[in-house]
């Protein structure tokens, strides 16, 4: 079962649902759980926000980062198609790695 941790709680809170655990004869956790599941019984749910993050660059690649999980998960599963659908080359021999073009820069200073 997943576990869940609490950082930085107000002490007054905690009070309050310690002393609600211990009226109840429940552990700390289990009044949390009881809780939560009351705060989703009363119709209230977790809402995905819609942003727009302004990214020109990407928009400029047809790109947009709106929408909800979902959307964004079909966006960046199309995007990486796209990636990895384009043509790779060879490098000609005697071309430099990465490491042997990132040690030259080094020893020039």
């Amino acid at each position: 079962m997943p576990a869940v941790q609490v950082r930085e709680m107000p002490q007054d809170l905690y009070e309050k649902v310690a002393e609600e655990a211990r009226l109840e004869r429940r552990s700390l956790a289990q009044q949390m759980t009881v809780i939560i599941e009351e705060h989703f019984a009363e119709g209230r749910v977790l809402r995905e926000r819609n942003r727009h993050i302004e990214t020109p660059e990407l928009e400029s690649l047809g790109i947009r980062i709106e929408g909800n999980r979902e959307e964004r998960r079909a966006r960046r599963r199309l995007v990486l198609e796209r990636i990895r659908s384009r043509v790779c080359f060879e490098l000609p021999d005697g071309f430099p790695n990465a490491a042997e073009l990132v040690r030259e820069d080094r020893d020039t200073r």
